[in-house]
């Protein structure tokens, strides 16, 4: 999952924004986070230099292998992410990047929360429809409830509308179909994500044996 992705138009190119993406996508952190802070600087539109970095804090966090280290990392991110909610209420990749690191640290409600947040104000993404099944699925091993599982199926097929054929999210509605009993959902979606061909081998297993469970 991508949570970073927006589908945002820019009337005009934010050429420190475009330049920070890129260093980032080659993980030049350093690089990327000079142009974020640059992009800080215009003070019309500073909420999208604010999100950039949060976005740089957040990959800096995910290369960590020290635990503390990458706890603080995401702290720093959160923060920005937060800043940028209060300079722009209304964009979206505030609060999908703030999901992010909720779900990073376990904190499922918060991460449903923000996630939800970025569906009210940019309508639906797929990244961010996969950030709220996430957060709910993470709910329902903390609660054991089956509301919480309900929820997350119903993002995941949200997400499947969307962009069918994706095997990871034909997969997850396959299994929690079959943690619900819902039999009939379950065997269709693991088949399909079986055809895919495109399921790591474990998957693939996984599969198979949740199919054989079925009958």
């Amino acid at each position: 999952m991508n949570p970073f992705y927006s589908s945002f138009v820019y009337k005009e190119v934010n050429y420190d924004i475009a330049a920070a993406t890129y260093y980032l996508s080659v993980n030049a952190f350093d690089l990327a986070e000079v142009r974020a802070r640059k992009a800080m600087e215009n003070k019309k539109n500073a909420f999208l230099g604010t999100e950039m970095l949060g976005r740089v804090f957040y990959s800096r966090a995910l290369q960590q292998r020290d635990s503390t280290n990458r706890n603080l990392l995401l702290d720093k991110a959160l923060g920005l992410f937060q800043t940028a909610q209060k300079e722009k209420q209304n964009y979206s990749p505030a609060y999908s990047g703030a999901g992010a690191v909720y779900l990073k640290q376990f904190r499922f409600k918060a991460a449903a929360n923000s996630f939800e947040k970025a569906l009210q104000y940019d309508g639906l993404e797929s990244n961010v429809l996969i950030g709220c099944a996430e957060s709910y699925l993470g709910l329902s091993r903390v609660s054991n409830t089956n509301e919480n599982l309900g929820r997350a199926l119903d993002y995941y097929l949200e997400c499947n509308r969307m962009m069918p054929g994706n095997a990871p999210v034909l997969l997850n509605i396959g299994f929690i179909a079959f943690r619900l009993k819902k039999n009939n959902l379950s065997d269709k979606y693991l088949t399909e994500a079986l055809n895919t061909k495109l399921l790591s081998p474990s998957d693939q297993q996984k599969a198979e044996e949740c199919l054989r469970q079925l009958y």
